[in-house]
């Protein structure tokens, strides 16, 4: 997750095991009596609306784990700064360009590739910008993303990517706080609201008039940061987006 624990700043120290973060339902109180009486030693504690279970060793936490998927139980997992993945963006490349290709090329210098994206300002189905974000996994060679010139025979430019004031989005399934890779909810679709990935949805063309699955008003995607149920980040000032960098005049 961006954050270690749903809608909270808390932290999890380096060498700490990752909690999973339980989504509370009717029948929250029998499952956590049951990951008692298996795991005694696990912490329970609740944080806007998610239990937070710390299991007291890898193990206990992977055998929760199994216990959870069996009863198909939804949660979010946490976990340690260093297992993140480097988050990078490419730039000038074109706006049509293929990600596939731009991952198979990755792919045959050794990267793992984990998510590709492009990014975009969203208020209805704008168009997306010349921007690819990248997440790539921590190995050996991840750092040598940094020394790469060329992609699919185009020159690039490569960059960390920066943290702006807008809140993490799932792409699976669309809620706030956390990234897809750690995400065992049901997805959600932001366009259709039915249970698949934004990216799977059979409406390929642009919404005239949308509807939010969060705030229920029409004329606007839950991923509008405008949105009076888009949560608001505080970071330092005089940091502009990708995007605002990108439209601003040279």
């Amino acid at each position: 997750m961006e954050i270690d624990h749903p809608e909270s700043n808390e932290k999890a120290s380096p060498n700490s095991i990752p909690a999973i973060n339980l989504l509370m339902d009717p029948n929250y109180n029998l499952t956590l009596q049951e990951i008692a009486r298996k795991f005694p030693k696990s912490v329970n504690k609740l944080i806007k609306g998610y239990i937070s279970i710390t299991a007291d060793s890898e193990e206990n936490r992977n055998n929760t784990l199994k216990y959870l998927n069996e009863n198909d139980k939804e949660y979010i997992l946490s976990e340690r700064q260093e297992d993140r993945p480097l988050k990078i963006v490419f730039k000038n490349l074109p706006i049509t360009h293929s990600t596939d290709l731009i991952k198979q090329d990755l792919k045959s210098k050794n990267f793992k590739i984990i998510r590709i994206g492009q990014l975009k300002d969203f208020k209805t189905n704008p168009p997306p910008h010349p921007i690819f974000l990248f997440e790539i996994a921590k190995t050996e060679n991840s750092k040598n993303i940094y020394n790469i010139k060329t992609v699919n025979f185009l020159n690039v430019k490569i960059e960390t990517y920066r943290k702006t004031n807008k809140a993490t989005m799932c792409f699976k399934c669309s809620r706030f706080h956390h990234s897809a890779r750690n995400c065992m909810r049901k997805a959600k679709c932001i366009k259709c609201a039915k249970n698949h990935e934004t990216k799977d949805c059979p409406t390929k063309t642009k919404i005239d008039t949308p509807k939010c699955i969060n705030c229920q008003e029409t004329g606007h995607l839950a991923s509008w940061r405008g949105c009076p149920k888009f949560p608001i980040i505080t970071l330092p000032k005089n940091k502009p987006s990708y995007a605002q960098t990108e439209n601003q005049p040279n």
